[in-house]
Order: C-alpha cells, then sequence, then structure tokens
C-alpha cells in the first residue's frame, strides 16, 4: 500500500503544473517526471520532503 504524505502529493502536483505551464513539457516528459518521483519515494519509504 502506498504511504504517499499530502505535503509530497501538493509539491508533485504543483511541480508538475510547473513542469507543463512554464517550461512547456509534454505530458509523456511529465509522465516520466512522475515515475522518477515514484521511484525516489520507493527508495526513501515515503519520507517528507
Amino acid at each position: 500500500m502506498r504511504k504517499h504524505t499530502i505535503n509530497n502529493v501538493r509539491a508533485i502536483h504543483n511541480y508538475c503544473e510547473f513542469l507543463r505551464e512554464a517550461k512547456r513539457l509534454s505530458d509523456v516528459s511529465v509522465d516520466g517526471v512522475t515515475k522518477a518521483i515514484n521511484r525516489f519515494e520507493v527508495y526513501t519509504k515515503y519520507k517528507d520532503f
């Protein structure tokens, strides 16, 4: 079961919006970033950022 904290979810959401709007990245690129962040969260055992 995933153990996401609300602060991490908000930070990830805000960062993805930044990538889409300010950096003009495609959805595929943002999905790749999201997957990388998820791997990092698994590695750190879902500790707060």
